[in-house]
């Protein structure tokens, strides 16, 4: 009788229910141990997986422990120096054995600071979460990798983190208060749990009047300044062309930002349509200034939209209903508006 098959029979499992004798397959030269994995095969005594399912008799061995790295991920436009909230990226575990995380670092530390994870040890099917702030020390486009080194298949492995370092503001005096201004209307799209807003009065007397069926005003307002004006910086305006009826607008100051969405296909520039004011360098509005927060659906619903708010509150509850802080400073603001 060969070495192999007296290993078999050694670790032999009786299986429940009444069950047959299951032999259980591993290399010649090690023993199989009595623990099953977590897809049900047998472990050999060197650690790697048996041939041969519990009870089963036939079968191929489970995957080794291989990550799976997150997509790569954008923190958007941020004041230079500032430091942006953290954003929690997954890490998972696609194969069926554990893996061991030995360390986890980011190529640019000082500028994509890597604040915690909970990544010792992942099973089979496991995930765990990379916590990553952003801290622009220069003004432009700026990324690197998170790279994480494991016992798992590939290691080490990596991930792509991008932001983009904003100049302040702080230079620029702002309007004065008696300046002049226009209100800033808010409407919702109640089937499509969509936001707009708008400074134009024609476009809001259509609303109004239902030419655009569905949308209805909330009830908020902001101020703004008229496109132009000096000490302000202008609002770009885009309308999104790939989503059908549900497409939406989005705004932003940033001549940055503004580039890049121009070059996107799928969004339309429509032009620069109301002025705000751009926060310091810590991301705060100047005095009788107010933060626009500015939120992100991620895509809910199939299609993406944008909210603006100067409302705390409402802040608050988008970001109860999954949508994102997204902008300048650490809270996400879209620019400072009048009081």
């Amino acid at each position: 009788m060969t070495r192999a098959l007296l290993a078999c029979i050694a670790a032999a499992w009786i299986l429940p229910m009444g069950s047959a004798l299951a032999q259980q397959c591993c290399p010649a030269d090690v023993s199989v141990t009595t623990t099953c994995s977590a897809t049900g095969f047998f472990m050999c005594e060197d650690g790697k997986p048996s041939t041969c399912t519990c009870g089963s008799g036939t079968g191929m061995p489970p995957t080794l422990g291989e990550l799976a790295m997150p997509a790569a991920s954008s923190f958007g436009p941020l004041l230079q120096g500032a430091t942006s909230m953290a954003a929690s990226l997954k890490v998972r575990n696609i194969g069926a054995l554990a893996v061991t995380v030995t360390s986890i670092t980011s190529d640019a530390p000082f500028e994509f600071v890597i604040v915690g994870h909970d990544c010792a040890k992942l099973s089979g099917g496991g995930a765990c979460t990379v916590d990553v702030v952003f801290k622009p020390p220069f003004v432009g486009k700026r990324n690197t990798f998170i790279r994480v080194v494991s016992s798992g298949v590939g290691s080490p492995q990596t991930f792509l983190v991008l932001g983009v370092g904003v100049s302040a503001a702080a230079a620029v005096t702002p309007p004065p208060s008696t300046a002049p201004t226009i209100e800033v209307v808010e409407y919702f799209h109640d089937a499509w749990d969509h936001y707009f807003v708008t400074g134009t009065p024609s476009e809001s007397a259509k609303l109004d009047a239902g030419a655009f069926s569905g949308w209805k005003r909330t009830g908020l307002t902001f101020k703004a300044y008229p496109n132009g004006y000096p000490g302000s910086q202008s609002m770009c305006r885009f309308f999104s062309t790939a989503f059908g009826e549900r497409s939406s607008h989005f705004y932003t100051a940033l001549a940055s930002e503004c580039a890049d969405v121009k070059v996107n296909p799928k969004w339309a520039f429509e032009g620069d349509v109301f002025g705000v004011v751009l926060p310091d360098a810590a991301g705060a509005c100047p005095a009788g200034f107010v933060a626009l927060f500015r939120l992100y659906n991620q895509g809910q619903g199939g299609a993406p939209n944008h909210r603006y708010t100067t409302d705390a509150q409402v802040r608050a509850l988008m970001i109860a209903f999954g949508w994102i802080a997204e902008g300048l400073g650490p809270l996400g603001i879209a620019g400072c508006v009048p009081v």
